[in-house]
């Protein structure tokens, strides 16, 4: 078996050529040059705050970072919709080693500029890595590692460091199946298994899911296509063991990761994708990849936004003129050339075709799976799969520039009439496309550029097939520039300042930040899809200011609507904005008329941090009732909640204690049984004593906090401290001492078994 599988490896070893130096060389310096572009602002002190980066990671991550410093919980966030489940939403990453690390070591700025920079590097050297395993050239793996993380997707995807830092994890999760399934690796096995188990739970505990969802896709294609690859030296029986211990690995990474996973599932349940307004059947399509622009593959400036749609992030589709140009020229190389990475070739031909039709969404094959598949119904934006895609079309492009080194004697014949073909294609898509669209079609300059671009990608190709030396070299430097430009100029660099700089210029409502405020209020959202108006940033919380709406991806799902003037007041909202102000009733309109500042509006008779109440009403419509009570004496509850007896009598004082991110203490004194009210959101995780004693927590005024005192002084003190955190960190302290518990012995049995060939 060992002699057979000796003979393999020296039939198939791969021989550098001499003169893929000189082409290693350029890509390295090719991509130590957009690695350093990308983190110029570490050298300048400043920070990255375009678009979700400044308006939603910046403020949960600054909130993340004083809780850290003052050493308390920061799984309960009370700056959003009136408080929020900051660990269920999951975006903040806030178990994460890394972020733990860096946000309690580093300045905010910093610590930001990092964690959204070095996905890059980790995404880079995974892949080439992965590449190398399967003795593909050196130079032509680290292009395939250049083309993908420097493609369309990841760069335009930066403003989301969750979801590149999930993507960066693939390519070693593939590394480490290869290894586990190695015939001739027995004794990595166990490191192997480790790899897996921690880098799945490291992808689950930062927070979004649906790019883990796409890493398992990738991963099981893999399986199917490595079982495949070593079916020659393994039985059936020792594939299937293989495949079972890559599952377990998931398992066991899944039950690590159970610390965000578990609070994630709980922020589902209760957000308003899951509400019974919500229509689950079009938000899971919500953003399918219209066929139009797949004219961006040949045509990249071709639309004024580059895509067909205007969100430039989700639909950016090109993969680089010189990738897909060696993608193509690979795919028609002939049998012969493709034999040796036969199974490599066909996954990722096959993996390329799937993810295109699932970012298609409704427009494709795929869009009832989509729909009808429980949870992953509750993913929007489809299109999201162009991140598969564009991983494998790199992958083919470091195959087909593997066959143009691997030529031992120049070609003279022109290159294939596809890629010749390839450049018309384009042209011809540039031209129809004005045609036919000319309102959303670029400048003439911007539209020929893509025609210019395949055809210098087309020539260059066919200056090295002809055994042009220096043809290969400028090929890498021309995709270099070509996919650096293209994903580096469509807003990264806008918006690069001083953090300092970004907070002052915050538009704020005068006066100290002591109060809620109110910003945009628009209805519905989530529970009305075809909402299209854009939501207002969270960047005002970095001025101390609290906010009873909100902008986040799980949205809570609420009971009052809050652009009655009453809903507002229960809230404790001081000022709203002029957007806010165009949404709420004509109630508030009146009463505010003669307060008005530029920009925000002040609202009437806010209520206080906490306040007791005489007289407690059971209703199953509270946003319509909230309208008809006395707020200063009077509380809705559930209308499933049987009130106790309480006489009528002056309400009690409430005297706050405590006021924390998840810790509430006040005491109180009333001179009958009253209902405390609290002006927190309602969530099943806060728990109450009083006196010491364990006291029921209820649902006031539609979405708050309340529970009943009786008679005379009394501690009341709330808690943060929801099950779904609790059995989730327990899942993952034994899902640690499991997978310790597997390794060790599984190493010590390794070390005794017979080495053999090394692979």
């Amino acid at each position: 078996m060992s002699s057979e599988i000796g003979d393999y490896i020296r039939r198939t070893k791969d021989k550098e050529p001499r003169r893929g130096f000189l082409l290693f060389l350029t890509l390295a310096t090719s991509t130590t040059a957009l690695l350093a572009v990308l983190a110029w602002p570490m050298f300048t002190g400043r920070v990255y705050t375009a678009n979700d980066l400044g308006e939603f990671h910046l403020p949960l991550r600054n909130f993340y970072a004083q809780q850290l410093s003052r050493a308390e919980p920061f799984d309960w966030f009370p700056d959003l919709y009136c408080g929020f489940y900051l660990t269920g939403e999951g975006q903040a990453g806030s178990y994460h080693p890394l972020h733990w690390l860096l946000y309690r070591t580093l300045p905010l700025w910093l610590a930001f500029d990092l964690e959204c920079w070095l996905s890059y590097p980790i995404l880079l050297t995974g892949l080439y890595l992965f590449l190398r395993r399967w003795r593909i050239n050196r130079a032509a793996a680290l292009f395939g590692a250049m083309a993908f993380t420097f493609g369309s997707f990841n760069l335009l995807h930066f403003v989301h460091p969750n979801a590149i830092a999930i993507v960066a994890h693939l390519p070693w999760l593939l590394w480490a199946i290869d290894v586990l399934f190695d015939p001739e690796a027995s004794r990595r096995r166990p490191w192997a298994f480790t790899a897996i188990t921690l880098l799945t739970a490291s992808q689950l505990l930062l927070g979004y899911p649906q790019y883990v969802l796409f890493s398992l896709a990738v991963e099981a294609g893999y399986v199917v296509a490595i079982s495949i690859r070593v079916r020659t030296f393994m039985t059936s029986r020792e594939n299937i063991s293989l495949t079972a211990i890559w599952a377990a690995a998931l398992l066991l990474g899944a039950m690590i990761g159970a610390v965000q996973l578990t609070p994630t599932l709980d922020a589902l349940n209760h957000s308003v994708r899951h509400s019974a307004d919500a229509d689950a059947t079009m938000l899971s399509t919500e953003g399918s990849l219209a066929p139009i622009n797949l004219v961006q593959l040949v045509a990249p400036y071709l639309f004024r936004d580059r895509v067909a749609g205007q969100n430039t992030v989700e639909l950016g589709l090109y993969a680089g003129a010189g990738p897909l140009v060696l993608a193509l020229w690979w795919l028609s190389s002939g049998r012969g050339p493709r034999r040796r990475f036969r199974v490599l070739s066909t996954a990722a031909t096959t993996c390329a075709l799937l993810a295109l039709l699932w970012a298609l969404g409704d427009y494709g094959p795929l869009g009832w799976f989509q729909r009808g598949v429980p949870l992953l119904n509750s993913f929007r934006l489809p299109c999201r799969a162009i991140v598969v895609f564009q991983l494998a079309i790199a992958v083919l492009a470091a195959l087909g520039l593997t066959s143009l080194l691997k030529r031992d004697r120049p070609r003279i014949h022109p290159a294939k009439p596809r890629l010749i073909q390839l450049f018309a294609i384009s042209g011809l898509a540039a031209g129809v496309a004005s045609l036919r669209w000319p309102n959303n079609i670029s400048s003439l300059p911007l539209v020929a550029v893509g025609p210019l671009l395949f055809a210098a990608a087309v020539w260059l190709v066919n200056r090295a097939n002809a055994g042009a030396r220096w043809a290969l070299p400028a090929l890498a430097l021309f995709s270099a520039a070509d996919l650096g430009c293209y994903g580096m100029s469509a807003g990264m660099f806008q918006n690069v300042e001083a953090l300092s700089d970004f907070v002052s210029e915050i538009n704020v409502p005068p006066g100290a930040p002591d109060a809620r405020i109110a910003l945009d209020l628009i209805a519905g959202t989530e529970q009305a899809p075809g909402q299209k108006t854009p939501r207002i940033g969270d960047r005002i919380l970095l001025a101390g200011w609290k906010r009873v709406d909100g902008y986040a991806g799980l949205e809570p799902a609420r009971q009052l609507d809050y652009r009655a003037l009453a809903a507002l007041r229960v809230a404790g909202a001081s000022w709203a904005s002029a957007v806010a102000a165009a949404q709420i009733d004509e109630q508030a309109e009146h009463s505010t008329k003669a307060e008005r500042e530029p920009n925000w509006i002040r609202l009437a008779d806010p209520r206080p941090r906490a306040w007791l109440v005489a007289r407690a009403i059971s209703s199953s419509d509270p946003a319509a009732d909230i309208r008809r009570i006395d707020l200063a004496s009077e509380a809705l509850i559930d209308s499933a909640q049987v009130p106790p007896q309480l006489g009528p009598s002056p309400n009690g004082s409430v005297e706050i204690r405590t006021d924390r991110p998840g810790n509430f203490t006040a005491t109180t004194d009333c001179p009958s049984t009253q209902l405390l009210v609290v002006g927190e959101s309602f969530h099943a995780g806060w728990k109450a004593t009083m006196d010491g004693q364990t006291a029921g927590v209820l649902r006031t005024d539609g979405d708050f906090l309340g529970l009943f005192v009786p008679v005379g002084q009394h501690e009341i003190r709330l808690t943060f401290q929801p099950d779904s955190l609790h059995y989730g960190r327990l899942t993952s302290s034994f899902g640690l001492g499991l997978m310790i518990v597997t390794l060790l012995p599984w190493l010590a049995l390794s070390a005794r078994a017979p080495k053999r060939l090394a692979r």
